[in-house]
């Protein structure tokens, strides 16, 4: 799993800030710049995302931007996550069939009959025998839109997960982000 081409609109974290403060247009009410969230209107952003969906609601306008690299397992999992978030892929429909199947495009290695198997049908275009046999590792690369909360619920029912994946994109992700504490705390 690999997260890539990340992008998070600072203006729209401080403009939530902003809101939750009724300072719009004036400075005095809040720290933030337009370099980042100030320490009072972080430490109120963290006290707002923890009261709930209710009090957080200008959050849900925060979004980060990432291409994402994963299994077809991982993303089956992730479609739980509804609210919140956008998601588009590569679509094994329109390109399953135009490309060679090696052991890279797989989380774990796969059979070499199966991943024979694979090339013989992409080869011979049978695009329904294709979907039939191809494994949940296959990695598959997907544009992915998240609001805070939606991440912070990710992070509340995923942080511990037993599968690895989970943990592995949570740790990417928050790497990446310029308030990680809005999704943890």
């Amino acid at each position: 799993m690999k997260i890539s081409k990340f992008y998070e609109d600072n203006n729209l974290m401080i403009r939530a800030a902003k809101v939750a403060r009724m300072s719009w247009d004036s400075e005095h009410k809040s720290d933030s710049t337009p370099e980042g969230l100030g320490e009072a209107d972080l430490k109120l952003a963290v006290k707002l995302m923890k009261a709930g969906s209710d009090h957080s609601a200008a959050f849900r306008q925060v979004v980060v931007c990432f291409e994402m690299s994963a299994s077809r397992g991982f993303y089956q999992h992730f479609a739980k996550y509804r609210h919140g978030v956008e998601m588009y892929s590569t679509s094994l429909m329109h390109t399953g069939t135009r490309q060679e199947y090696t052991q890279e495009m797989f989380r774990h290695e796969i059979p070499p009959l199966l991943l024979n198997e694979l090339n013989l049908r992409a080869e011979a275009k049978d695009l329904e025998g294709l979907t039939n046999i191809m494994p949940e590792g296959y990695l598959q690369r997907r544009a992915i839109m998240l609001s805070y909360p939606a991440m912070r619920s990710i992070y509340a029912s995923r942080s511990k997960h037993r599968k690895p994946e989970w943990r592995e994109f949570l740790e990417q992700l928050l790497e990446l982000m310029d308030y990680p504490e809005l999704i943890t705390t």
